[in-house]
């Protein structure tokens, strides 16, 4: 019988691997929103052995997730005693995939940000782990990532694979991306019912790359 084995490697490296670089395109989204938001999903999540896994996801490619998804990382990498993982999932392959025998993660220290690491997992392997058991599958996840107190997983677009929509169902909960002006109401039905039909949970939105037709400053006055 093949068992599933779990590894995680952590190694240093002087910058990140190309799979979690950011999405091209404007984004208005701060780092001090970003932490306001994780300080929210903070107070209303439970405290499962001290870590927090929360996935970042769209329905459409280019909405931003990874600039997004990095600057979540980077604000809760901000917060003293945090150890943090922005994870990138390496693309899904075609077709059927049968269960693989190995699930491996490997980790990579950000030499200026030391509280911030990068791991990147093959998408099939991941999803498979989730395909069963939703508590199986959290505790793969956990083993994956015991070093951190905070995971961050950038996922794939709902309208591209069902791998982001089988993943949110062992994260505790996800991040919706909305490309400002862009996102239709019925795509955004869409990728939420998928969510949710594998059992994930959505904890927010966030409205990115907006433009600001008056000045920012009178925004803020509103």
């Amino acid at each position: 019988m093949t068992r599933n084995l779990l590894f995680s490697r952590p190694r240093r490296s002087a910058s990140p691997p190309p799979a979690v670089t950011s999405h091209d395109g404007p984004s208005r989204v701060t780092r001090r929103e970003m932490s306001d938001l994780l300080n929210s999903l903070r107070t209303a999540l439970p405290n499962d052995g001290g870590q927090v896994n929360i996935g970042v996801i769209s329905a459409f490619p280019g909405e931003g997730v990874s600039t997004v998804a990095q600057s979540i990382a980077r604000a809760a990498a901000d917060t003293p005693r945090e150890h943090v993982l922005l994870c990138a999932m390496q693309a899904p392959t075609s077709g059927n995939v049968e269960r693989p025998p190995f699930l491996f993660m490997e980790t990579f220290a950000d030499e200026h940000e030391p509280q911030l690491s990068y791991g990147e997992v093959q998408a099939d392997a991941l999803a498979h782990a989730a395909d069963g058991q939703a508590g199986e599958g959290r505790a793969i996840m956990r083993a994956l990532t015991r070093s951190f107190t905070t995971v961050v997983v950038d996922l794939p677009p709902t309208s591209v694979t069902s791998v982001g929509p089988m993943v949110s169902r062992i994260l505790d909960g996800v991040i919706l991306v909305i490309e400002a002006e862009r996102a239709r109401a019925h795509a955004l039905r869409s990728a939420r019912k998928n969510i949710e039909k594998y059992g994930g949970r959505i904890l927010g939105v966030v409205l990115n790359k907006r433009r600001y037709h008056i000045p920012e400053q009178i925004y803020r006055l509103l």
